[in-house]
Formats: C-alpha cells, sequence, structure tokens
C-alpha cells in the first residue's frame, strides 16, 4: 500500500506498506515493512517535468492506438485538452488515409516486425482539432512495459520550414 510518511522536520515523503499477520497460538501478531519510496518518486516528478517542459509534442498510445499520454506541447500544437486525447485513437490527430489505416498500420507492424515508422523519423501530415492540417516530423518509439507494448511519438511542427520554404 502506497502512503505518505512524516520525517522528524516536519516533511513527508512517499512510503510503501507491507502487512503480514501471523497468528501463533490464540495470539495474532502484525509485521510492518515500511520502503522509502522517495528515490522512485523523485525520478517519476523528474521525468514528468522533463516531458511537460518539452516544446514539441509528445504521445503515448498502446497497442491498439488508443492515447495514453500527451504532454502540454501536445495539447497546445493540436489544440485539445488532455482529456479530449487521452483514451481516444490516436488517429483523431492525423488525416485520411493514415487516419482510416493507422489501426491496421499499428497490427501490421505487430504481426510481421518490419518498421515503417517505429525506429524511424517520418515526414508526415497531421491535423488539429480544428480540422486544419500542418506537416509535421515524427519519431517513433516502441517501448514494453509491464508486458505491453507503447509507442512514445515525438513530433515537430514543420509549419514555419514549409513557409520560408514556399517564400524562397
Amino acid at each position: 500500500r502506497k502512503l505518505r510518511g512524516l520525517k522528524s522536520d516536519g516533511t513527508t515523503f512517499a512510503l510503501f506498506l507491507t502487512l503480514s499477520e501471523a497468528k501463533i497460538g490464540d495470539d495474532i501478531y502484525y509485521t510492518g515493512i515500511l520502503r522509502d519510496m522517495s528515490a522512485e518518486e523523485e525520478e517519476r516528478e523528474r521525468m514528468s517535468s522533463m516531458i511537460n517542459s518539452c516544446i514539441d509534442p509528445i504521445i503515448q498510445i498502446d497497442c491498439k492506438g488508443i492515447i495514453q499520454a500527451v504532454n502540454p506541447a501536445c495539447c497546445r500544437i493540436f489544440i485539445y485538452n488532455e482529456s479530449e486525447l487521452v483514451g481516444n485513437n490516436v488517429a483523431m490527430l492525423m488525416p485520411d488515409p493514415h487516419a482510416t489505416n493507422h489501426d491496421s498500420y499499428i497490427h501490421n507492424y505487430l504481426s510481421t516486425g518490419i518498421r515503417k515508422v517505429s525506429g524511424i523519423g517520418k515526414k508526415l501530415r497531421a491535423r488539429r482539432s480544428d480540422g486544419t492540417t500542418f506537416p509535421m516530423l515524427l519519431s517513433l518509439s516502441e517501448a514494453k512495459i509491464g508486458g505491453k507494448t507503447y509507442f512514445t511519438g515525438i513530433t515537430r511542427d514543420l509549419s514555419a520550414e514549409e513557409e520560408e520554404r514556399e517564400r524562397m
């Protein structure tokens, strides 16, 4: 069980409590083991801070294409609230034909292991909540967490570069 502990200086810290019960004769004894989780909590906070301060959108999806997490830059660039993204299919951020075919892209990759985007940067078009599209560079990586497959995409809006090229 995750709890908060109180140090003698008044600060709190994350801890994990494990309790076990033992009956000896007519008596019941309890043993508690406390584990200080401060280092793990600090590491999570550092990673969260790094991801949330990144200026490029970061999106994590599961093996079914369902958005698991986004950073604030993703919400800003795609013009969505986090709650509108998490739990929905990532295809909502793509124009056709990619939106229609995205689930089959994931299925084909998981079935064959042949990479077409994962592990490779690729220029694509993305779609904002207002329906406008923009050019982006997608860098996609795969991770196994707790036996489940997740994909993390880091994107870069290439609109400014495209506009500059068109002016030249």
